[in-house]
């Protein structure tokens, strides 16, 4: 009988050890667990502190107030323009949207312009707003809504007509600020929209970055030709200055243009594009050192020109009334052929050109009425983005 009950007492002693020994393994797979969310949680927050994160207000030591901070965005982040979830975009929306602003312009009587209301970002803490030209008006009055409902009278510091941007500042305090993306994006990857919609709601679609090329579009400075972006929207806004925002919450482009053609596909200038001329408003109030022809040009193919018999060149489609030529000089239909010398078979490698130049330039050229070649030395016009002069 005692044997049995000995018996019986170490079964009950290993089965208290099983089940210790079971919840000891259970505890130590938790802490491993736990001890991986915090090591991921970790890289996350550095990711945040770093810069590279959605929402970063981190700065640079030597950063100075009224200067474009563009961030470089991290292309070895696997995650960084990949599909992301709806929790994702509402995190993402959310930061620019804090940043962002609504700009009316009223006139001189205080009555509302009825069909200006811009959506623009704040730049810094110093108070610059980016924003759309269209907030211009002769003798208006412009104030910037923030998107905590303060309001602020705000200054013209300048625009550029060609690209669509204005600078704007307030006198204001506790900013929050846009953060800005450059390069690490190609074709096909996705993205958000940001702007204004009907009745002046936040207007946030999601779409994907399409090539990036040149195209004329028509300005109030005449024929602009600027490298956009094309990007595909779900739903249309009625409000300029929208933007494009990557996954990681940085701001990568400026609306600029709608496509004609199409509800949903609009074109945005890059932020790298587009850094150059906010600094130079802020610092001159209109862009400095950026000369043109006043030209419309479109680019001809061997495919094209060949039956023809022409050169391969650019054709002269346009000479708005901006154009300051002499009479004698270019025509619509001349195609030209070279800038001092050097061949041009693309609108794009046109302009690079041209901006080497800051006073006159000689362009050979061909006339296909007269056939005959031509050399011109033509006047280059300023460019200020104001306007031409």
């Amino acid at each position: 009988m005692d044997d049995i009950k000995d018996q019986k007492t170490d079964e009950g002693t290993m089965g208290r050890r099983s089940l210790n020994f079971a919840i000891l393994g259970f505890g130590l797979m938790l802490l491993v667990l736990l001890t991986g969310a915090v090591v991921v949680m970790g890289s996350l927050l550095k990711q945040f502190i770093d810069g590279r994160g959605i929402g970063s207000r981190s700065l640079p030591d030597d950063y100075v107030l009224g200067t474009l901070l563009v961030r470089e965005a991290p292309v070895d982040n696997e995650y960084s323009y990949s599909p992301v979830n709806d929790h994702m975009i509402q995190d993402i929306s959310r930061t620019v949207l804090l940043a962002s602003v609504k700009v009316k312009t009223y006139n001189q009587g205080g009555l509302p312009i009825a069909d200006v209301t811009c959506f623009g970002v704040v730049m810094d803490e110093s108070g610059y707003i980016i924003t759309s030209v269209d907030v211009i008006r002769d003798e208006s009055i412009i104030e910037v809504e923030l998107y905590d409902g303060r309001k602020y009278m705000a200054t013209v510091i300048g625009y550029d007509l060609k690209t669509d941007l204005c600078v704007l500042r307030i006198d204001g305090q506790n900013l929050r600020t846009a953060s800005f993306g450059s390069g690490g994006m190609k074709e096909g990857d996705g993205c958000l929209y940001i702007g204004l919609g009907q009745r002046e709601i936040p207007n946030i679609s999601q779409g994907l970055l399409g090539a990036s090329e040149g195209r004329y579009i028509m300005t109030e400075a005449g024929y602009s030709y600027l490298k956009l972006t094309a990007t595909d929207r779900v739903v249309s806004d009625r409000c300029s200055g929208g933007v494009i925002v990557n996954y990681l919450g940085q701001i990568v482009g400026f609306r600029c243009a709608v496509a004609d053609d199409s509800l949903n596909m609009l074109y945005a200038l890059s932020v790298d594009d587009a850094r150059g001329i906010i600094d130079d408003i802020i610092k001159h109030g209109y862009v400095n050192d950026r000369y043109t022809l006043g030209l419309f040009v479109e680019s001809i193919s061997e495919v094209v020109s060949r039956p023809k018999q022409w050169p391969v060149g650019l054709y002269v489609a346009d000479l708005p009334a901006l154009n300051r030529q002499p009479e004698e000089s270019l025509m619509i239909g001349d195609i030209i052929l070279s800038v001092s010398e050097e061949s041009v078979d693309s609108v794009e490698l046109f302009e690079q050109l041209l901006s080497q130049y800051t006073e006159t330039v000689v362009v050979q050229i061909y006339r296909p009425i007269e056939d005959r070649y031509i050399e011109f030395e033509l006047e280059l016009i300023e460019d200020t983005g104001l306007y031409l002069h």
